[in-house]
């Protein structure tokens, strides 16, 4: 009895496996050692059945229940590579070797059917320099400059061979002018154009040359000229006003700009405040600094009573205490009595100067007693 039961047992195990057995064969125990312990499975399923298998082998398609392999237990690959299917059709997959990426500006890319490869020269989020053209492709595209503290500078340069030519900069902070500035040899040397940011208005350091084109929608040069006003207007070329109209003056008491022509410069002693005079030695008696340019220089002395009176000489001139070329002689009587004088005018005359230069009024007499001097020198810039 016990017999048949065993083989009973051993041909459903058989029949289970599908092994290559036949239903009903008698096997001995090492027969059955050998087919429990590599079994082929050719169809069909085992469920229920405890244990693992150490080495699966298929020739076809094994689908496995999900979680049923742990990572733990697919094989060994080489460092730093990935399972993965890199061809251009259905494939099982395979180890691909990653490239070695990690050089700054350095990124990985994926070729489709090729795999992957290692990148270079990408200007990341920090400091980079962009060695291509760049495109900003939008309806709307824009580029913002942030200056985070809020009282910095943000600009930006344009350069030659790294050394700046030309930067356009936020001066400072949210109220700061907008500035354009030059550079020589790598240094700034000004701004020629900045607009400030609270009143709008342009400022040209360096002057501006319109050479055509329109101001206000009027053309420059045209028939009936635009309205407006130019703080500073240069012409390379000869400005023509009308033959008639010509330039308009000043309408009321004001004083031209320093520079500007009509500018008046002067100086004036009072008889209060007259110089002492020694007999037969030019003095001077006041001065005025004139800056470069085309001057008319005139103006007038006066000389206090002296007990007697042989000469009185004045006139304006650019060496201190020296009488010009040119100056006004009187002679009187020698040994004349005086009881008054009166001033007269001194010599009228062009300077015409290249630099900053000191023009000095100066009096001279010859006379017993005492003497003094007074008056007023006036400068006018005629163009």
């Amino acid at each position: 009895m016990l017999k048949r039961l065993l083989l009973v047992v051993l041909s459903l195990i058989v029949v289970t496996a599908q092994a290559q057995f036949t239903p009903g064969q008698v096997l001995t125990a090492a027969q059955l050692n050998a087919a429990l312990a590599a079994p082929t499975i050719t169809g069909g399923s085992i469920s229920g059945v405890p244990g693992s298998f150490t080495n699966l082998s298929a020739s076809g398609t094994v689908t496995l229940p999900a979680g049923s392999v742990a990572l733990s237990g697919l094989a060994a690959q080489a460092a730093n590579t990935v399972l993965a299917n890199v061809t251009a059709s259905s494939a099982s997959p395979a180890a691909f070797a990653m490239p070695s990426c990690s050089a700054t500006n350095s990124a990985l890319q994926y070729t489709s059917g090729t795999g992957f490869a290692c990148g270079t020269s990408f200007a990341g989020l920090g400091s980079n320099t962009f060695t291509a053209n760049q495109t900003i492709a939008s309806n709307t595209p824009s580029i913002f400059l942030n200056d985070t503290s809020g009282t910095n500078q943000s600009a930006v340069y344009f350069q030659n061979s790294g050394s700046p030519v030309w930067s356009l900069k936020n001066a400072s902070g949210a109220t700061g002018s907008l500035q354009i500035n030059r550079y020589v040899s790598g240094a700034v040397v000004d701004q020629p154009i900045s607009i400030s940011n609270g009143t709008g208005f342009v400022t040209m350091v360096d002057g501006a040359a319109i050479t055509g084109g329109s101001l206000n929608n009027a053309s420059v040069g045209a028939t009936t000229p635009s309205t407006g006003s130019f703080t500073t207007l240069a012409a390379s070329g000869a400005f023509t006003p009308s033959q008639t109209a010509g330039i308009v003056g000043t309408t009321t008491n004001n004083n031209a700009n320093a520079g500007s022509i009509g500018e008046v410069i002067s100086s004036s002693i009072a008889t209060g405040s007259a110089v002492s005079l020694t007999s037969g030695s030019a003095t001077n008696v006041t001065s005025i600094s004139l800056t470069a340019g085309d001057w008319y220089v005139f103006g007038n002395v006066t000389f206090n009573v002296a007990t007697t009176m042989n000469y009185v000489a004045g006139g304006a001139g650019t060496t201190s205490a020296t009488l010009p070329t040119g100056y006004t002689f009187l002679t009187l009587a020698p040994g004349s009595a005086v009881t008054s004088f009166a001033g007269y005018p001194i010599p009228s005359q062009r300077l015409s100067l290249s630099a900053s230069t000191t023009v000095y009024l100066v009096a001279q007499a010859s006379f017993s007693g005492t003497c003094s001097a007074y008056g007023n020198i006036i400068a006018w810039r005629r163009r």
